[in-house]
Order: C-alpha cells, then sequence, then structure tokens
C-alpha cells in the first residue's frame, strides 16, 4: 500500500474525488438571525424561549447539563454522557478483541475546537473549555469546545390545511425553530457528534452522529462474515456503537419521580356498535417498575412499550400524570 501523505492522490485523503457536480460556483444556504439571537449566555448558563440549562464539560465524562428548567419547572437535574463503547467483529485476532471503552481516555479532554462554516454555522455562538494540566503546571485552556445555534428543522412543528363544505377552509402552521448545544469528541479515527437540542413545545433530545473513519483490518476469506471490503487489500468490520447518558428527572420539580413502561397489547374484543362482531385493536397497559430489579429492562422488539418517567403527585387538570418518554 502507498504510504499515507495529505496530498490529493493519498490512500486516505480529505480532498473530493470524482467530478464536482456544480455546474457553476455557488455557495451553499446560510443561517440566518435577522432580529439577532433569541438565546443568551450568562456565565455558563443558557436562557432560551422558556428554556434554561447550564453547561459543564465533565473532564472524565464529557458533556454534562445541569438544572434543565422550561417555563420554570425543573425537568432534569442532570443529563449527562457517561461512556462510549465500541465492539467489533473479526476473524483477525487483533480486531476480534478490539472492545473499546473510550472514558479510559478521559472522554471531556477529547473536545477539541469546533471550525465555524464545517462543524457549526459560522453565526455560532462557541464556548471555551479549561481543564486542569496533566503533563503541565496550571490550567490548560480549549477554545472552541462548545458551539450553540438556533436553526430551523426540515419538518414544521406543527401545520394543518384544512378545506371542505364542512370544516371550512384555513391553514396554521409554525416552523420547528430550535436551539442546539454541540460539541465533538474524537478518539483516534471516530468524531462524535453529539447534539442537545430544546424545541418551543417543551421537547428535548439528544443525538450522537458517528464520522470520521473506519477502523479496518487486512481482508481475508474468513473475514468475509464479519464485513464488507471497502479497498483493495482492507474490510470494514462490523461494529457496535453503544453510548450510556445519565438522565436524572425531576418531573415538575420533585424528586419523587416513578418509572413505569407503557407497554401495547392486542386487544380482542367485540365491536361496540354491533356486538355480534369480534374486532381486533391495540390498547395501553400501565407497568410501574416497583423494585430496582424490575427496572433492569431487557428490549423485545416483539412487545412495544413507552418508557415512562413521572410523577404521580403532579397531575394535569385532566388528572393525567405529568411525565417525559
Amino acid at each position: 500500500m502507498p504510504k499515507n501523505r495529505n496530498g490529493p492522490d493519498a490512500f486516505s485523503s480529505i480532498h473530493r474525488r470524482g467530478p464536482d457536480m456544480q455546474h457553476q460556483a455557488q455557495r451553499p444556504p446560510a443561517l440566518v438571525e435577522p432580529d439577532g439571537k433569541r438565546y443568551s449566555l450568562y456565565n455558563r448558563q443558557v436562557s432560551y424561549l422558556g428554556w434554561q440549562f447550564n453547561l459543564r464539560m465533565s473532564t472524565l465524562s464529557g458533556p454534562q447539563l445541569f438544572d434543565v428548567r422550561f417555563r420554570g419547572d425543573r425537568i432534569a437535574y442532570e443529563i449527562s454522557l457517561q461512556e462510549l463503547v465500541v465492539i467489533y467483529s473479526a476473524h483477525n485476532p487483533m480486531h476480534q478483541v478490539a472492545d473499546v471503552a473510550d472514558s479510559a481516555s478521559y472522554l471531556g479532554t477529547m473536545a477539541k475546537s469546533l471550525v465555524p462554516g464545517a462543524d457549526c454555522p459560522e453565526s455560532s455562538t462557541f464556548i471555551s473549555n479549561t481543564l486542569a494540566g496533566q503533563l503541565i503546571k496550571g490550567p490548560v485552556r480549549f477554545p472552541n469546545v462548545w458551539c450553540m445555534f438556533e436553526h430551523t428543522s426540515s419538518l414544521p412543528l406543527r401545520r394543518h390545511m384544512a378545506y371542505g363544505f364542512v370544516h371550512g377552509s384555513f391553514y396554521g402552521g409554525m416552523m420547528d425553530s430550535h436551539l442546539t448545544l454541540r460539541t465533538v469528541l474524537t478518539f483516534g479515527n471516530y468524531d462524535y457528534v453529539v447534539d442537545f437540542s430544546f424545541h418551543q413545545n417543551g421537547l428535548m433530545d439528544v443525538q450522537i452522529a458517528s464520522t470520521g473513519y473506519l477502523m479496518v483490518s487486512p481482508y481475508s476469506k474468513e473475514d468475509s462474515n464479519y464485513g464488507f471490503r471497502v479497498q483493495d487489500h482492507i474490510i470494514g468490520n462490523l461494529h457496535h456503537h453503544l453510548f450510556h447518558f445519565k438522565v436524572d428527572m425531576d418531573v415538575g420539580g420533585s424528586t419523587e419521580n416513578r418509572y413505569s413502561t407503557l407497554d401495547i397489547h392486542k386487544d380482542k374484543t367485540l365491536l361496540t356498535s354491533d356486538r355480534r362482531v369480534t374486532y381486533y385493536q391495540t390498547k395501553i397497559k400501565q407497568s410501574l417498575k416497583s423494585k430496582e430489579r424490575n427496572a433492569l429492562y431487557k428490549y423485545n422488539f416483539e412487545k412495544p412499550a413507552y418508557h415512562i418517567v413521572h410523577n404521580n403527585n403532579n397531575k394535569t387538570r385532566f388528572d393525567e400524570m405529568r411525565g417525559y418518554r
């Protein structure tokens, strides 16, 4: 194999290969904030359209959020990454036992500078991080470890168009503008893009996308069951990425929360309108996990369920429990 050099003909290159798909030079779309930023940052506390939280980069475990609130009510005391694990499969003896727990490398130290216009929109707010140095005296400062920006998703937050003689004609819709807090952790060949997103309807979600380069092994016939050839002499091995988060929920600001599953069951019943006809549908059965052993959940794809953290003492005016899934 040729040596890996930083050039267009390198074996592994960041240079574009193949034809240019643009017929003329045109810049891609850009994020525009016509009236300025709708979020604010004070020290490490973020405020955005009813949301409020504190951010931190732990040296050991990486990105952390604390005291997450929506409209003044605390939703979670802590939402934080705990572990990244990669498990490989192969016939090759080295890759066969390549089971990596990335926390051994200190997750927070792997968050380095984000690049405006590539990793994040150019108008993003960039936040640095300071860690205690292991090999040098004094603190070590890493710039642009976080970026924060408001943008719209490809789907509207809500919309409906009605037209007809009965309901009349009207339209209502709203774009899903939301705040995203991003950091990227790089471990050797892999880059993990970690996004915390906050939506205007009270929804929060966490996403991780993996990018970078494959960890490959030399091709052999014995390895054909563990991946596919990606070059003349190498194979991309089958592997699994596991991400472990700690979520300390405080529904309604209370620490007295419960964990339940809403199990979806087949319901064999009789039609209400015609008791002679058998009808099949689905129904919900709530299963409260009253013991710690019961909370150990082994997922079964043949038995769908929603995982709910709720507060039995904090209910809606319809006497329904408040909770999150």
